[in-house]
């Protein structure tokens, strides 16, 4: 018996989907309204047939028909009403469609870090030379997640996504993309935004205060630091310029003479390999017996207010000495408006001239 209502059903279904009408159905098979109401239902239940293929089926056959439902069977529901009818939700296809409730946190979760990796990017940006190129690339990258979380901000409120062009405002264009009302929900957030704005303003000056207060010491070391080895090159260089001054002596026979700051000016150029002081860095060099010395101005302060670290070498021989703390004093040499010299200071008689140079500016390669 169960064999032949299974064989029936089959029949039926197969006679269903190949377009017979309710008519048609209920005299080939001897069913009454009703019983094939409840057919249609069971089979709604068992997942053979959808509900909206037995009302788009019906409204089909009526209006071939040229006929309107009757009074007693409803209106049958169109599949965009029974979508609004289950929670008054909006159906999947129509321009309004219910964003992913993955968007509103991928929008947080885009703006929070792309505003952090920015603000570290620019600290090492401003932290010296050596971190540029990772602060360039961590700002790019924070610039992007940014930008990517203001797009995900637009489309959860159901706006085209070219208003995330206002992320370009940075603070100000996500104000406006926090106070612009939201399409799907109808419901504008105002008073919200303003205060995650606030909120926001409040966390970002004080995580801006916190990168400064580590950022700008830093900084300012670091660059001191790389005065104070600029002197310390200074005199190295400056003492093997002096060698082969002693050396040329020696060479033509000359009498050793006492160093002079006169003798060190016209030592800057080609000739003896010496391009002067760092002008960065203030740096000053001076001769004290058989010493050369130097100390930049903007260098480290070890002690006073006035004292730098002096970096020492003998004349004579041995390794450099070590550095001293004291006032820093001497000239600099070789700035871009000094006069560099490419031929020997010593004439035929021993005696210190002064050759002819050119402006240091003009000389080949960069000028420090």
């Amino acid at each position: 018996m169960e064999e032949k209502k299974r064989v029936k059903v089959k029949e039926v279904v197969s006679d269903i989907k190949g377009g017979l009408s309710d008519e048609e159905l209920r005299q080939k098979h001897e069913l009454t309204e009703i019983q094939l109401d409840e057919l249609f239902g069971k089979l709604v239940e068992a997942g053979v047939l959808t509900q909206a293929e037995i009302d788009a089926r019906e409204s089909l056959f009526l209006a071939k028909a040229g006929a309107t439902p009757s009074a007693d069977r409803p209106t049958p529901i169109t599949p965009q009403e029974s979508w609004s009818r289950q929670g008054d939700k909006v159906p999947p296809g129509s321009p309004m469609q219910p964003p992913s409730s993955n968007l509103g946190r991928n929008a947080a979760i885009g703006i929070i870090v792309g505003i952090v990796l920015t603000l570290v990017g620019r600290a090492m940006t401003s932290a010296g030379h050596d971190y540029v190129a990772i602060g360039l690339i961590l700002s790019l990258v924070g610039f992007a997640v940014f930008m990517w979380g203001c797009y995900c901000l637009v489309k959860k409120k159901g706006y085209h996504g070219a208003w995330t062009l206002f992320g370009l405002l940075g603070c100000i264009g996500l104000l406006v993309l926090l106070l612009i009302p939201d399409k799907v929900t109808g419901k504008t957030t105002k008073g919200t935004a303003i205060i995650v704005a606030i909120v926001a303003g409040v966390v970002l000056i004080a995580m801006m205060g916190i990168i400064a207060a580590i950022a700008i010491p830093y900084y300012i070391s670091y660059k001191r630091t790389a005065c104070d080895r600029a002197a310390k090159a200074d005199v190295v260089r400056l003492k093997a310029a002096m060698e082969r001054f002693a050396t040329e002596r020696l060479d033509k026979g000359c009498r050793t003479k006492e160093v002079t700051p006169e003798m060190i000016r016209y030592m800057v150029g080609p000739y003896y390999g010496w391009s002067g002081t760092n002008q960065k860095c203030s740096v000053r060099v001076r001769v004290v017996g058989n010493e050369v010395q130097s100390c930049a101005m903007q260098g480290s302060r070890p002690a006073k207010a006035n004292d730098r670290y002096i970096y020492r070498v003998n004349l004579e021989s041995g390794p450099s000495l070590p550095a001293k703390i004291g006032p820093c004093s001497g000239q600099s040499y070789g700035g871009p408006n000094d006069t560099c010299y490419n031929k020997s200071i010593l004439d035929a008689n021993c005696n210190i001239v002064r050759p002819e140079g050119v402006k240091c500016g003009k000389l080949p390669g960069k000028r420090r």
